[in-house]
């Protein structure tokens, strides 16, 4: 039978909800907050507080940002500890506020998933609640990016798009330049995240590189990496966390779960996170190239994103079908998404894919 192969263009840049009203107050580096660590500071006086609401957005601050942490953490006796902290998680439209914060200076911190940002603050007045001006955007060098090329699937347009660096390895078909990087854990390890693309080169997965790629990549995740396979891609989820997904077909043979038809899905949203971003329990999902990867089934402890009744492109359907899920593994993470993220992406993948990649 015939596999169906559709080659896509960029995903184009999906066009804000918000206007925002400025660049953000500081940038995420390597200033040491109080408290962590370093030389003795003045005592607070803890009797008296206040409060700070500031906004957060995205790494190319088009965008706010859902669910990121905010945080102040104090150290009350001078010592060089903390002794308290404050926090808060940004709400749909990337607003967060910190209560009960003793006077003084502070720094907040502000993280999504990898990616973070600081800003420094003065609160002197007793009772006051201090609204930051400007918006305070997601540092986009506060992480290290690998991206895996690929032939059917391009991330690296969408990060772009998000103003985000990465080092780009070649793994198009007869391309293996990322097998330098897959057969290298000190290499991985550099790097907070990775990125397969769909349709990359098999060379990884024959003989004894099957093992040993799978090893590392299971490794890198579980002391605190992440990575992000898109369709054709699942051999590499599933070759390294064998147990978070059962895909279509025979497990054991390559490309046996490629079975998905073309065309629009209607998917359950389950993550919370994906509702608040997109105010709905259902997204319409554009997959535009048959022949996708379909999932049947989760493991325990894996998180299932987006699910809906998958149509096989010769007959039948797989009801229920995980269509994104996240498998948190050690410290790290790794994430499957059956669709792509090029142009046939809608309204809602846009901002899912947005959130997925922040989210690592």
């Amino acid at each position: 039978m015939s596999r169906l192969i559709v080659i896509t263009t960029l995903l184009a840049a999906c066009a804000s909800d918000y206007e925002l009203s400025g660049e953000g107050l500081s940038s995420a580096g390597d200033d040491e907050r109080p408290g962590d660590g370093g030389s003795e500071t003045t005592p607070i006086d803890s009797s008296a507080t206040a409060a700070v609401t500031g906004r957060v957005c995205n790494t190319a601050g088009d965008r706010y940002v859902v669910d990121a942490d905010a945080s102040i953490s104090y150290d009350l006796d001078g010592d060089g500890t903390d002794d308290g902290t404050v926090a808060d998680v940004t709400d749909a439209d990337g607003w967060f506020t910190l209560t009960d914060v003793p006077l003084g200076s502070h720094t907040i911190l502000i993280e999504k998933g990898s990616f973070s940002a600081t800003i420094d603050i003065v609160l002197d007045t007793p009772d006051e609640e201090l609204q930051l001006a400007t918006e305070e955007c997601l540092d986009p060098g506060s992480v290290e990016i690998a991206v895996i090329s690929g032939d059917y699937d391009h991330v690296e347009s969408l990060l772009t798009g998000l103003g985000l660096e990465f080092d780009l390895y070649r793994g198009t078909t007869g391309q293996t330049e990322y097998m330098s990087l897959l057969q290298d854990p000190s290499l991985m390890s550099q790097y907070d995240i990775i990125f397969f693309n769909c349709g990359m080169d098999s060379t990884w997965s024959r003989n004894s590189s099957y093992d040993e790629v799978a090893g590392n990549i299971s490794d890198y995740v579980r002391a605190g990496g992440s990575i992000y396979t898109s369709d054709w891609a699942y051999n590499i989820f599933e070759a390294s966390f064998p147990g978070a997904a059962d895909f279509y077909g025979d497990d054991t043979s390559p490309g046996a779960a490629y079975w998905g038809a073309d065309g629009y899905l209607t998917a359950t949203v389950i993550d919370p996170t994906f509702q608040s971003l997109l105010g709905s329990s259902t997204a319409q999902i554009n997959y535009d190239l048959a022949s996708w990867a379909v999932v049947e089934s989760v493991g325990n402890n894996t998180e299932i994103l987006l699910s809906g009744t998958a149509p096989l492109y010769l007959w039948g359907s797989v009801p229920s079908s995980p269509l994104a899920v996240r498998f948190p593994a050690g410290a790290g993470i790794a994430l499957y998404t059956s669709f792509h993220n090029e142009q046939q992406a809608t309204v809602d993948m846009e901002a899912i894919l947005e959130e997925i990649i922040l989210s690592l």
